[in-house]
């Protein structure tokens, strides 16, 4: 399978891949993380979580690792508008994915551009209800979930092996704190904003148990707190021509007779 059908389902902090615990009787070692660093990842966090409604425009790219082992590099465009608890939309345009989701509190719509096909699922509540039931049910991981959960933190913190501070570094323009964190199946670094908003800018992650070791690199390119957002930017309109089809939920391994290939 080529890697980018495993990174095209990470989430934009890029760390709810499993980090392939050990087993119960194996004892883990204590993480050693920088309190520099520890402190920096919450402080991230608790500024994210103050963003009740904002714009987010994210560019990154995705390694796929060929048969030869060199590496081919595509490109995504990922904006989103969220206006917490229960509104959202999200765009994707890029180099493999081309899509469109609207929950507007009472209905989810997935809209393939690229075939002019949508589909509908009733709106479970929450952006966090919406992503657990995307995940557990159909399959989907969204590139920017984790930047919606409250746990932010916990999400980042499980699993770490080691973390460090490296001092003020660029990503892009921006001067930022850059840290440096490992668990037992990635690598990954994160730029945070030196500002008064201590804001994502840039996330690099190495697969290093993946082959040819594939990196995602993500940089934000915009973070904007807005004072509200009206509810129209939520509402989906069917394109012209455009076809309405059935979502099915995935099997389960239960009841499917091979492996999901992705």
């Amino acid at each position: 399978m080529r890697c980018h059908a495993i990174l095209l389902g990470l989430t934009l902090l890029g760390l709810a891949l499993p980090v392939g615990a050990g087993s119960a009787e194996e004892a883990e070692p204590e993480p050693a993380i920088d309190p520099q660093a520890r402190e920096l990842v919450q402080r991230m966090s608790n500024a994210l979580a103050q963003l009740e409604h904002f714009d987010l425009l994210v560019a990154d790219t995705i390694d796929d690792v060929l048969d030869t082992g060199q590496k081919i590099q595509y490109t995504h465009i990922r904006s989103a508008t969220v206006s917490r608890p229960d509104k959202l939309k999200i765009e994707v345009k890029g180099d493999i994915t081309n899509r469109v989701w609207w929950k507007d509190g009472k209905t989810v719509t997935m809209l393939d551009t690229a075939n002019n096909v949508y589909g509908q699922i009733d709106d479970p509540g929450t952006i966090e209800q919406l992503v657990d039931l995307l995940s557990e049910r159909y399959g989907v991981q969204s590139p920017l979930a984790d930047l919606f959960s409250p746990d932010l933190e916990e999400i980042m913190a499980d699993g770490m092996q080691t973390g460090e501070y490296l001092g003020i570094h660029l990503a892009g323009r921006t001067e930022c704190h850059h840290l440096a964190f490992t668990d037992e199946n990635i690598d990954w670094q994160v730029w945070i904003d030196t500002g008064e908003k201590a804001l994502p800018r840039k996330l690099l992650i190495t697969y290093k148990q993946l082959p040819g070791q594939p990196q995602y690199t993500a940089m934000v390119e915009r973070i904007e707190e807005l004072s509200e957002v009206a509810d129209d930017v939520f509402a989906f309109e069917p394109p012209e021509g455009a076809e309405k089809v059935k979502v099915q939920p995935v099997e389960s391994p239960e009841d499917s007779d091979s492996p999901q290939g992705e």
